[in-house]
């Protein structure tokens, strides 16, 4: 049996949120250990990021109400979430050069990471 995988979802997009908890409910009932737990607060995110077990970090850039590029440079001066992958989406134009910059892997769009995802929470 595989262990279980843990994500954290940074995100104030409620539709998504639940597009993605579904996800990985429905992988749990084809055998695949995954959680999923989601805050918009930065304060929680970091908190959650240093204190479990977390595999990804899946982070919405179009958040109001965080800096995601601020975000992203504080989880990566924190030892123990330092090599924590971080895989951003948007739906809107973004500064690329700058979101891989500050440390995030992977920036997809919004419809590319949901048409993925239970790629991602699955391998």
């Amino acid at each position: 049996m595989n262990s279980t995988k843990n994500f954290l979802l940074v995100s104030s997009d409620k539709e998504f949120c639940l597009f993605a908890k579904t996800t990985a409910l429905t992988l749990t009932k084809l055998n695949v250990q995954a959680t999923i737990e989601e805050t918009e607060n930065k304060e929680a995110a970091i908190k959650i990021a240093e204190s479990q077990n977390l595999n990804t970090i899946i982070l919405d850039l179009d958040i109001e109400i965080l800096d995601p590029v601020s975000f992203i440079k504080e989880v990566r001066t924190k030892e123990h979430s330092k090599k924590i992958k971080i895989i951003s989406f948007s739906a809107k134009e973004i500064s690329r050069k700058e979101v891989f910059e500050a440390g995030c892997d992977s920036i997809m769009t919004k419809k590319e990471i949901k048409t993925i995802l239970a790629n991602i929470i699955q391998y």
